[in-house]
């Protein structure tokens, strides 16, 4: 598989950018998280100032690496398995250790998580790590496997450890995958739906504007008097040009407001 068949990012729709490998898209976002947090909370930030926001922008840009993390499993299973089909009997092994710094049995994880989703590359976005391991062994039961490829829509909550029991349940016979417990986790997790995620952005983007606002704020009330400019007809301009600012700056949070509200309702 060459490409990838997710929707296109802001990125890709750009003109000239023509990557569509969801980790170069996400490590970019994370820079831009980064970037923008550190322009934001500049020198002047202080723990007790903004600590809720300055732990936010983490978050987002841990959210973004540990997307392009899930997806660079996959790509490395890829090129080991490319590496193995060119490899004659037997030296796979010592090339691997040779040339993969984080050894074989890692490479051996990757390899399987991308022969087992190949057909359906989304699945690495919608589990943890540990879980997309479980799910690529061969002692994993074919039956589970195929309702959690052909039922997931979305990222899922669960943990390595339910899986595990879950799995073993089903070869037990003890549940179908049928039974409510396997339904269960095709349920998508809220917070990662398209609609709440535009509310993140939303969010984020208000408080960067009143951030801006408070800062030009700043800068007006700072001004050095010109001794060649009467001081009443240039705290008249000032004041004169502040309001527009500040009318201006209100015409947009409005307009965010109002993009919320809607997101709200379409929930």
């Amino acid at each position: 598989m060459d490409a990838y068949t997710y929707q296109a990012t802001n990125l890709q729709r750009i003109i000239e950018y023509k990557s569509t490998e969801p980790a170069l898209a996400s490590t970019f976002e994370a820079k831009r998280e980064r970037d923008s947090r550190q322009e934001i909370f500049d020198s002047s930030f202080k723990i007790n100032q903004g600590k809720e926001d300055y732990l936010e922008s983490i978050k987002n840009e841990l959210r973004h690496r540990s997307r392009a993390f899930k997806f660079q499993i996959f790509e490395i299973g890829k090129l080991v398995y490319e590496a193995k089909k060119n490899l004659p009997h037997g030296e796979f092994k010592p090339w691997i250790e040779k040339n993969f710094d984080h050894g074989y049995r890692t490479a051996y994880n990757c390899m399987t998580v991308f022969l087992t989703c190949m057909g359906h590359p989304e699945i690495v976005e919608y589990f943890n790590p540990s879980c997309l391991y479980l799910i690529a062994k061969p002692s994993f039961p074919d039956d589970l496997r195929t309702a959690l490829f052909d039922g997931v829509k979305g990222p899922v909550d669960i943990k390595k450890k339910d899986l595990i029991q879950l799995s073993m349940r089903i070869k037990n016979n003890e549940i179908s995958v049928e039974d409510k417990e396997v339904q269960a986790l095709l349920v998508k997790d809220r917070s990662s739906t398209i609609l709440d995620r535009c509310e993140i952005e939303l969010k984020s983007m208000g408080k960067i504007i009143t951030q801006r606002q408070e800062r030009i704020r700043s800068i007006l009330n700072t001004y050095s008097p010109n001794p060649l400019i009467d001081e009443n007809d240039l705290n008249d301009m000032m004041y004169e040009k502040q309001e527009i600012l500040e009318k201006g700056f209100g015409v947009i949070k409005s307009e965010i407001r109002i993009m919320l509200d809607e997101l709200s309702n379409e929930k």
